[in-house]
């Protein structure tokens, strides 16, 4: 008989950092940063003085008249208190490190069994524990070092019967030897839990991150005689130990599946589509997973030797890190990476980049233990934050095309070679590279331009800088020389007057404003005025988009673009920018704006919205070369 959780999906309180307490307990409202089973409260001891005896923490708590899960032990919740015994209830997730610790009277401690992380030194010099009765058919696969060294004795782990196989399978466990199978603790083999949606339809959850093996998603499911459509998966990353996945035609999306280390194989149905609308990462982590395949009625997804891709060929989703491939080419047609693409992938040596892609994406790399160099074929303009965070990184060579580097880039400690092909060096946050790639990386510069790295931020704090020879790159000081013809570029105004650099019977250049509006809440405006004799060779032409940087976009909210009559007023168009990334971006206007023959000045602006106020200056740069918009075609001249 197949056993099955079903929630209902109501709206609740979920506001973190809220805490309460009770007689014995003290609550924290929070969620699992790397998780995503939604909002629950972490308990600890109210007064580790004097809390003592057997305790049970309870499954959930009413606050505010709303009914909220227990989820998860605070690390250092319950250490150096008296407490003899404590049971854990069934909706707990995590233990966290040392919650338990130097516990000198704690004999007894029963564990639930869909806990999926038990933290570093969880019980450790709690040295009178006797008993561990684990209701975990399926044992947890992070158990941290140390949870039990240094008591002095060993207790006695009592777990349900038939699991011993599986528990003598994971190496903390394996090494208590005190494993003993006990016919009194309830087996609970359930695998998955279900939320109810609309049409009759359910969405299907791992029920415990530990469940393990072949699995099979059924289509449907039976709830108090109604049959219910599994349209839905979600939450499945970090079920590390299973090892296959069927998933039935019903199912509309395809959830991620990242940090399924023992995953070998897996299948994407014809019907089954993108996660609401957009590509994820689906896959890293998977470090057995060999090949994807996917049938060939998708609409979505299609495979190319084994690689997930989208079926246009343009967005790359997916790389199994099971391949023994040490190098691999992405194919000439892709202009977008997923982020995380081949995160923790511990094979690949050398990754090729092709022409048609310009952004390396969000924690591509990051903690690629294998990767010594990537080549970038293309015109690449953005390399996103964290792109190669804690690889294993020896060379780069950094285009002179990108305008934008993302905050720990490249924080990796096996650095060797970086080569910047820039010409004229942008500023660039000394926060890109670690202080051990800055002392002991050499950077090369083209020739005779290493005075101009010395005093660039970002660059001037590399020991050791060498100039070579760069024949195939623009040599100019003029940040503008790669603007063509009819093209209109908006520079931001700098102490050093750009209009030097521009033709204007060729390039009309326009100042930017200094910000029209800081305010502490986190609004950040500025705007550039167009006067009506600039404007004048533009009319009877529309503005149909623009085109602006953003360094990084931790703590942006929200973006609006706007043209109005003056500074203050944005009455002319307002436009909210509904997706926004690191590096350039590029806004379609839902209306075009004409200029018509009675045009007066306009300005056109953009509003920023932080959620952190203090993050300002720090996150949204418009770089040196400006915002650039290219003309569609010449004559007539329109601008963009």
């Amino acid at each position: 008989m197949m056993s099955l959780t079903v929630t209902l999906s109501m709206n609740a309180d979920s506001s973190s950092g809220v805490n309460f307490e009770d007689e014995l307990f003290q609550y924290s409202e929070n969620y699992f940063g790397d998780f995503a089973f939604g909002n629950g409260l972490f308990v600890s001891a109210k007064d580790k003085e004097k809390i003592s005896g057997d305790i049970v923490i309870p499954d959930s708590v009413i606050h505010g008249g709303i009914k909220k899960p227990v989820i998860a032990i605070n690390s250092e919740g319950f250490c150096n208190t008296n407490i003899t015994s404590v049971v854990i209830p069934n909706t707990v997730l995590q233990i966290g490190g040392r919650a338990f610790a130097d516990c000198p009277k704690l004999e007894k401690i029963v564990l639930p069994s869909r806990v999926y992380r038990i933290g570093d030194a969880a019980f450790i010099r709690s040295t009178n524990l006797k008993t561990i009765e684990s209701h975990m058919y399926f044992p947890s696969p992070i158990v941290e070092t140390q949870w039990m060294k240094e008591n002095g004795i060993i207790a006695t782990v009592l777990i349900p019967k038939g699991s011993m196989s599986f528990y003598q399978s994971e190496e903390e466990w394996a090494k208590m030897g005190k494993l003993v199978e006990s016919d009194k603790i309830e087996i609970d083999k359930t695998l998955f839990s279900y939320e109810l949606r609309e049409n009759n339809s359910v969405a299907v959850y791992p029920y415990s991150w530990n469940i393990r093996g072949d699995i099979e998603i059924p289509s449907s499911i039976v709830i108090d005689g109604q049959k219910y459509t599994v349209s839905w998966m979600e939450f499945f990353d970090n079920c590390r130990r299973i090892t296959n996945v069927k998933i039935p035609n019903t199912v509309r999306n395809l959830c991620s599946f990242n940090n399924c280390e023992r995953l070998q194989a897996l299948n994407v149905p014809a019907n089954t589509g993108m996660t609401y609308g957009v590509y994820e990462p689906k896959v890293y982590g998977c470090n057995e997973l060999k090949t994807i395949t996917v049938e060939d009625d998708n609409e979505y997804f299609k495979a190319v030797d084994g690689v997930l891709m989208s079926k246009n060929g343009e967005v790359i989703c997916g790389y199994p890190s099971g391949r023994e491939d040490k190098e691999y080419s992405i194919p000439e047609g892709v202009k977008s990476m997923v982020s995380q693409l081949f995160r923790e992938n511990d094979k690949l040596e050398k990754v090729v980049l092709p022409s048609t892609i310009t952004e390396i994406s969000y924690y591509c790399f990051n903690n690629a233990k294998a990767i010594k160099t990537v080549e970038i074929k293309g015109p690449v303009t953005s390399i996103a934050s964290r792109a190669f965070y804690g690889s294993s990184l020896e060379t780069i060579t950094i285009p002179e095309t990108v305008e934008t580097i993302g905050e720990y880039a490249f924080e990796c400690n096996y650095l060797k070679s970086v080569t910047s092909k820039s010409y004229s060096p942008a500023e660039i946050s000394p926060d890109i590279f670690s202080s051990y790639v800055y002392e002991n990386a050499v950077l090369y510069v083209p020739s005779e331009r290493a005075s101009y790295y010395k005093e660039a931020s970002g660059w001037q704090q590399f020991t050791n800088m060498v100039e070579i020879d760069m024949p195939d790159i623009v040599k100019s000081d003029n940040p503008f020389d790669n603007i063509k013809e009819n093209q209109m570029v908006i520079g931001y105004y700098t102490s050093s007057s750009l209009k030097d650099y521009i033709d204007y019977d060729k390039t009309p250049y326009f100042y930017l404003y200094y910000p029209i509006d800081y305010s502490p809440t986190g609004k950040y405006k500025m705007c550039i005025k167009f006067t009506k004799a600039q404007l004048s060779s533009y009319v009877g032409n529309s503005i149909t988009s623009m085109r602006f940087a953003i360094s990084n976009t931790r703590f942006l909210s929200d973006v609006r673009f706007w043209i109005g009559s003056s500074r203050e007023k944005e009455d002319l168009y307002q436009q909210e920018v509904a997706t926004i990334k690191s590096g350039w971006n590029t806004v379609e206007l839902a209306n075009p704006f004409l200029l018509e023959n009675d045009v007066d000045s306009i300005f056109i602006g953009i509003v920023t919205m932080f959620a952190d106020a203090n993050e300002h200056n720090r996150h949204i740069r418009h770089h040196s070369q400006g915002l650039r918009a290219p003309c569609r075609e010449a004559p007539p001249r329109c601008f963009s």
